[in-house]
């Protein structure tokens, strides 16, 4: 007979043996593209990297990481933002002006799971707010994506935050005025209290994203000022 804590020791280290795996894997290069799947040729894995460097030169340090793992859209959305820390995607420290794709494949079908795109704060205050995370996926990756087009999602996705960078942002809607006015006390509308370690994760029709803990809580929690924007979804 083993020990109870022997046995109770080898059952937690079963269990977690998956989330290790599931672990940011290190940074084998200082190339911007990492396919850890080996579903993409050296020539579509030589086409990306040329466009995320098109991405760097717009402004914005980027990595992409296409992996297998299966995920669902709030972990794969986590996977991102834990991406952004671990392999630092930043062009300075501080400045967290970084952008990151993160592919989470289905081994049983390497054609579709899950997918996350994610802007560091220093963007999604400038020049690339969430709306327009939300677009670039729903519009430019997303199609591709569910079509079972890998390179091309990855490829749209980065040409569009190319484009946007180098060309700012379309002015705001209404909603977004709206949201800004609101959060910075322009509007006459009560905003609701804040209280220390609020903070959710929130699912809708579009997909999966993030909101951060905050001092300035207001109706409309994707508002770029205060914090990273994140989209992510199944696929």
């Amino acid at each position: 007979m083993f020990p109870a804590r022997w046995i109770l020791a080898a059952t937690l280290l079963g269990l977690s043996a998956p989330l290790l795996a599931l672990e940011i894997p290190a940074r084998p290069s200082e190339a911007l593209v990492h396919d850890f799947s080996g579903t993409l040729s050296p020539r579509t894995l030589a086409r990306l990297e040329e466009r995320a460097g098109a991405v760097q030169g717009a402004g914005a340090a980027v990595a992409v990481l296409v992996r297998f793992a299966n995920r669902d859209e709030s972990e794969t959305e986590a996977d991102a933002r834990r991406l952004m820390k671990a392999w630092r995607i930043e062009r300075e420290p501080g400045r967290a002006d970084g952008v990151v794709i993160v592919i989470n494949l289905e081994k049983r079908d390497p054609l579709h799971g899950a997918a996350a795109i994610h802007a560091g704060a220093g963007l999604a205050s400038g020049k690339l707010p969430s709306r327009l995370v939300k677009q670039i996926w729903r519009e430019e990756m997303r199609p591709s994506l569910r079509d079972g087009r890998i390179a091309e999602g990855i490829a749209s996705g980065l040409a569009a935050v190319e484009k946007t960078l180098r060309e700012g942002p379309p002015p705001p809607g209404p909603t977004e005025r709206k949201a800004a006015e609101l959060a910075t006390g322009r509007a006459p509308h009560a905003v609701p209290a804040w209280r220390p370690g609020e903070g959710s994760s929130r699912f809708s029709s579009e997909g999966f994203f993030s909101v951060p803990e905050r001092p300035e809580a207001f109706p409309f929690p994707l508002l770029p000022r205060f914090c990273p924007s994140a989209w992510a979804s199944p696929f």
